[in-house]
């Protein structure tokens, strides 16, 4: 990052700001996961784990407000993100007016790894819960196979610890999405990233919110 962390309304304000150039697009409850999304979940702690110039692929990337947000204060050399909602796709591509980002309605199980060379992080950003339990070693089994020696992913989720915090969590997400999620813990996702022989390299518990979050940051070894 190469400024001080904004703040929660800084971000927020910028977002506000993107989004209002799509015309009225986003709904009540994308305007909360859009705009609203620093107010409730740790982006700026996010900030501090890209480095300027790197080219990041984002895997559920919804409206995209977090690529944005990374384009604008981690000042990222390039970002793709994935979604396979089209109508958020459809709203971050009418938001976009960054040449650097491009977003595309696409599930990562059609990536290989030839695809995703070119990107130093793979961000899955509160995407975990969203998956049964049954279908998560799946999915991460299928990102660190098309992750590239010397890449970087990044977990951004909801912890089911402690319980009073999860609770709130699953409260939040079934207003903003409603839908119903499943949740693994901070220490579950790092012994299954280091079973997978990834190097973590970060390994926080974000408490310092109504809600538990959790931020690991994994390495592929060369």
């Amino acid at each position: 990052m190469s400024a001080a962390e904004p703040s929660v309304r800084e971000m927020s304000e910028y977002l506000g700001r993107l989004y209002e150039s799509g015309q009225g697009l986003l709904t009540r409850q994308k305007r909360l996961v859009s705009i609203y999304r620093p107010y409730y979940s740790p982006v700026g702690e996010l900030l501090h784990h890209v480095r300027a110039g790197a080219r990041v692929l984002e895997i559920g990337c919804g409206t995209g407000p977090i690529l944005f947000l990374l384009n604008r204060f981690s000042e990222i050399a390039a970002g793709r993100g994935l979604d396979i909602d089209g109508e958020a796709i459809r709203i971050a591509t009418a938001t976009n007016a960054h040449s650097n980002l491009t977003f595309a309605s696409e599930s990562c199980y059609a990536l290989n790894a030839s695809d995703v060379q070119a990107y130093d992080v793979i961000l899955c950003f509160d995407v975990l819960h969203h998956l049964p339990n049954a279908e998560k070693p799946r999915f991460l089994e299928h990102v660190v196979s098309i992750l590239r020696p010397g890449g970087r992913i990044i977990l951004k989720d909801l912890d089911r610890r402690p319980w009073r915090k999860a609770l709130a969590n699953r409260i939040t997400d079934y207003l903003s999405t409603r839908s119903m999620v499943s949740y693994w813990s901070r220490e579950e996702a790092v012994c299954f990233l280091e079973d997978q022989g990834l190097r973590v390299v970060v390994d926080r518990p974000c408490e310092d919110w109504v809600w538990s979050h959790f931020m690991v940051v994994a390495e592929k070894r060369d």
